[in-house]
Order: C-alpha cells, then sequence, then structure tokens
C-alpha cells in the first residue's frame, strides 16, 4: 500500500493533502474518533499527521544503509531500531 502523494499541509487542526489524484481535507477531530482534549493537541495531531511521509522516508533511509550488508552480518553489528524500523515499514506497506 502506498500513501497519497503530495503535498500534504495542515492548518490548525485540518490536514490539507494536495494531490494530482485528488484533495483531501479532514479534521484530527474526525481522523481520531473524537473530540479533542484541546486545541493546542489537535494542531499538534495534525503536524504529525502531516509529517509521516517524510518520517516514513527517513526511517526507510536509516534502514536501507544495512541492505548491502549479508544477513549474517546485519544481525550481527544492527542496533536495536532497526528490526523495530523494519517491522514498522512492513506493517505500514503491507
Amino acid at each position: 500500500m502506498k500513501n497519497t502523494l503530495g503535498p500534504w499541509s495542515s492548518h490548525k487542526s485540518a490536514v490539507y493533502i494536495h494531490s494530482p489524484e485528488y484533495e483531501w481535507i479532514a479534521s484530527t477531530n474526525r481522523l481520531l474518533g473524537g473530540m479533542p482534549e484541546d486545541q493546542d493537541r489537535e494542531e499538534a495531531n495534525a503536524k504529525l499527521i502531516v509529517k509521516a511521509p517524510e518520517m516514513l522516508t527517513i526511517i526507510k533511509e536509516m534502514v536501507s544503509q544495512y541492505s548491502d550488508f549479508p544477513k549474517e552480518v546485519v544481525e550481527e553489528v544492527a542496533p536495536d531500531w532497526y528490526y523495530k524500523a523494519v517491522k514498522f515499514i512492513e506493517e505500514i506497506e503491507k
């Protein structure tokens, strides 16, 4: 599964996705299924959602540093975050 191409942006509690396929607008209140505790939290959630595609790209870049090593070497030298990141990517892209 692939995320919708951006750019993504936010304003207050709304997330805007401006895609060649379509334009989508949603409030974090509707996305998260409830009333936000306060406006600051709702705005912070919108900013986090907007940054999700960029965060995924960064995580993939970090994981790719180990792609040229044999599996045995990766198992020996890869830090704990590597395995968490691989699982995270797999869960998002299934």
